[in-house]
């Protein structure tokens, strides 16, 4: 048995020639049933004890032969079993769970493929539980990061908003209107419930509150033309802190310090005293070969000399000499914080600015170049001293204090306000409000203003005004360049919003200026 194994190693315990030993074992003994069934436990015991040791001694079934069960590898060590290990506990008789054992074979071939499907169905099912897990995580991930990028923007937008809401009411409240002087407002609130104390009769109480009504309404309108008098960007400075830098328009395009830093042009700080004795101060901007021809720059209400900043490379480079001044009640020039007047004060300062040039800086031609309110007061100022002005470059001004007041509150008021032009109430509210107006700017109940000036005016007048424009609307410029006489010239600016006429298109800007100051006034670009 041992030469068979050595001889032929693909021969087992299951091979022909074990078998043929074991045939003739059989025929020897002629016992019963019972004693031969115990004859065959042994040899039994013994192939599979035998089997399960080719097998821990790297025996493979074969796949080539069909005759023989299983196959050593050739590069492999076989040991056949020794005498110890078959006499002893290494072939002995199976215990009962190894009587439970199948055959040899049907290990090998059908459990052993049954187990690895249901391996491989173990694995496929764990991969796929690995991937919903991943591709849950990665969703939920993901739905995390959309939901953090949605509440922060939603957290900058809010942020953005309370700031902007913020800045707005500071910047209106902190504006010196009466509605936020307390002593002031408190008496003019509690005064009409004093005067029912005089009054008992039904008639008297019908005339209360008639007076009543009427008081409120006069309390509305003075606080509109605070408002009109003392825009919310009227920033009035001081001579400790400067030019204040709250609340600049965009239109500046951050052109706001002075001449040297934003434009390299070198200046000089001026002052000089108005006909009320206060003193106005500005830069002067000389130029490089000085012609004694010289601009005056006036800025709109509630901004200061910095609202022609921009415009000082433009008038420089062609040899004028700029002064940029702050009006009383603005900027650095003094006042009391009074706010705007339409031009009413305002002109006596455009007249002294005048002034100052012709006596202290030699100037031969003077030319008024105004925007918006500032535009307004340079005709008031040429119509009242026309000797000496020589030109007027008015840009988008009113025709009248009255006519703008009206004009906004009508837009806030629209909707409460009959809608017939002609209509009593509608007509009798504007009469209120504009005489309301002019009695706070000190004018009066005469209603005149730049439109009744230009028919005065003896020194040629450009008029420039932007379709867009919805402070001051076009028909303003229209009328006033109508109402003036020759010589004049009108430029519509398309698109261009109030004050920034230049901004839109600087290049347009500066050929219809230029070309209206070479064509009036020719000495100014002669050259020497």
């Amino acid at each position: 048995m041992r030469q068979t194994h050595v001889g032929d190693p693909r021969q087992s315990a299951s091979s022909p020639n074990l078998s043929t030993m074991q045939i003739s074992n059989e025929k020897e003994y002629t016992q019963d049933d019972s004693q031969e069934e115990k004859i065959r436990t042994p040899l039994r015991s013994l192939r599979r004890r035998l089997g399960g040791h080719l097998v821990r001694n790297k025996v493979r079934k074969s796949p080539e032969t069909a005759s023989s069960l299983f196959h050593v590898d050739e590069d492999s060590s076989y040991e056949l079993p020794s005498q110890l290990e078959l006499s002893g506990g290494a072939l002995s008789s199976p215990s009962d769970s190894e009587r439970e054992w199948k055959s040899p074979r049907k290990l090998s071939e059908d459990d052993f493929y049954r187990r690895q499907g249901v391996a491989q169905l173990i694995r496929s099912r764990s991969l796929s539980t690995l991937n919903a897990f991943q591709a849950a995580r990665q969703a939920n991930r993901k739905a995390v990061n959309d939901f953090s990028k949605v509440m922060k923007s939603v957290k900058t937008f809010t942020k953005k908003e309370f700031q902007v809401a913020k800045a707005e009411a500071t910047q209106f409240i902190s504006s010196p209107h009466l509605l936020f002087e307390p002593l002031k407002l408190s008496l003019a609130l509690l005064f009409p419930f004093l005067v029912p104390f005089a009054f008992v009769p039904w008639l008297k109480l019908v005339l209360y509150f008639m007076f009543l009504f009427f008081w409120y309404i006069v309390l509305v309108l003075i606080f509109a033309s605070e408002v009109a008098m003392r825009p919310p960007w009227y920033r009035p400075g001081d001579m400790k802190n400067g030019l204040s830098m709250i609340g600049l328009p965009d239109y500046w395009q951050g052109i706001c310090h002075d001449p040297k830093y934003d434009l390299g042009l070198d200046f000089e700080n001026v002052e000089f005293s108005n006909s009320k004795n206060k003193t106005l101060r500005g830069w002067f901007i000389p130029a490089k070969e000085s012609k004694r021809c010289m601009v005056v720059c006036v800025h709109g209400a509630g901004r200061d000399r910095r609202a022609f900043l921009r415009h000082a490379a433009m008038l420089h480079a062609a040899n004028f000499d700029v002064l940029l001044f702050d009006l009383s009640e603005h900027g650095l020039s003094d006042g009391s914080g009074r706010g705007f007047a339409f031009g009413v004060r305002e002109k006596y300062d455009v007249i002294a600015a005048a002034r100052f040039l012709r006596e202290r800086k030699s100037a031969e031609c003077v030319v008024l170049m105004g925007t918006s309110a500032g535009a307004s007061s340079a005709i008031l100022a040429a119509a009242l001293m026309p000797s000496m002005v020589d030109a007027v470059i008015a840009e988008n001004p009113f025709t009248r204090a009255t006519d703008l007041f009206c004009y906004h509150l009508d837009l806030l008021l629209r909707n409460y306000l009959p809608k017939d032009s002609y209509h009593v109430a509608r007509r009798l509210f504007f009469l209120v409000a504009s005489r309301v107006l002019l009695f706070r700017i000190g004018q009066g109940f005469r209603d005149y203003g730049p439109v009744d000036a230009a028919k005065d005016i003896v020194c040629p007048i450009l008029v420039l005004h932007g379709t867009s424009d919805e402070i001051v609307p076009i028909e303003h410029g229209r009328r006033i360049f109508e109402a003036a006489p020759e010589p004049k010239a009108f430029y519509e600016a398309k698109d261009a919003v109030h004050c920034a006429l230049f901004d839109k298109d600087p290049d347009k800007y500066q050929s219809v200026v230029m070309g209206f100051l070479r064509q009036n006034l020719p000495s100014c670009f002669e050259e020497h």
